[in-house]
């Protein structure tokens, strides 16, 4: 993992956020680009006004990244930098940058939020995650940083996950930490739909993809999914949790477990996200 790409809006979820990017950075002995969108003012008069604001939000746009450019130049000394300014919407030029570039990850905080605010985060991390080709981290703004002595990979014991979870193994190599298989067992279906063989049969598979780590299985049974592995993280301690990309309501039931309510939100865990339709 060479590449890492960290968008940034300067806040202090951001801030947050990027000292796991820093960290994560020095064990992968990866570069950062850090990657900043600023809005084009909509024209709503004939008034010239909105080429004033323009130039004020890139002059803003660049102070910004100077400092925290300056301060992780300074705390980081062996890490390389990269800044990239940009005007538009932020969902979009992620992409478009992705798209032209060749990075390994994209690191980037989700904060709490409400209202308005709420829907645009939501927004832009879920477009991400949709459109992204390489895997996307996500950092919840209580998170201060720890070292990853526990990644769990959320599973369904399916064999077309082994793809995806073998990425794992350079994470495990670089942390030297403890592997977990998380399955819910979903008891509203009255039954168990992965026989033991099935099992067995996906154990091995996963072994073999990790070069001979197996991990360990914990089995929890639960009505909901997404909620029940939200609890199980709160509950345990996980530095990492990762999972493949199943479809978007699943995702942002992750982020935003409380999404249907006018209350703080985030991923319980940092959050590493492998995008299972794209290649």
């Amino acid at each position: 993992m060479k590449n890492i790409l960290f968008p940034t809006d300067f806040s202090d979820c951001a801030a947050n956020a990027l000292e796991h990017a820093c960290r994560i950075a020095l064990h992968f002995r990866s570069s950062i680009t850090l990657l900043h969108v600023y809005p084009i003012p909509i024209a709503a008069s004939d008034v010239p006004t909105e080429l004033i604001i323009a130039s004020q939000f890139k002059e803003d746009a660049e102070k910004g990244m100077a400092a925290i450019k300056a301060h992780a130049v300074q705390a980081y000394p062996t890490l390389s930098f990269q800044t990239i300014i940009t005007a538009g919407d932020a969902s979009s030029e992620i992409s478009y940058y992705l798209k032209e570039n060749p990075c390994d990850i994209v690191i980037m905080g989700t904060s709490g939020a409400s209202g308005l605010k709420r829907l645009a985060v939501g927004s832009t991390a879920t477009h991400v995650i949709q459109h992204a080709h390489i895997p996307v981290m996500v950092i919840p703004s209580h998170r201060h940083y720890q070292e990853i002595k526990h990644i769990v990979i959320s599973s369904s014991f399916n064999l077309n996950e082994v793809e995806y979870i073998k990425n794992v193994y350079e994470w495990y190599k670089a942390f030297n930490c403890k592997l977990s298989l998380l399955r819910i067992d979903d008891v509203t279906t009255f039954q168990d739909d992965v026989t033991a063989e099935q099992v067995e049969a996906f154990m091995l598979k996963v072994k073999q993809a990790l070069n001979g780590v197996e991990p360990s299985v914990v089995v929890v049974s639960g009505t909901d999914v997404p909620h029940s592995i939200i609890d199980f993280v709160r509950h345990s301690q996980v530095d990492l949790l990762v999972t493949v990309h199943q479809h978007r309501s699943f995702i942002a039931q992750l982020i935003f477990p409380s999404i249907s309510k006018d209350i703080a939100f985030h991923p319980p865990a940092p959050l590493l996200i492998f995008n299972r339709y794209k290649k």
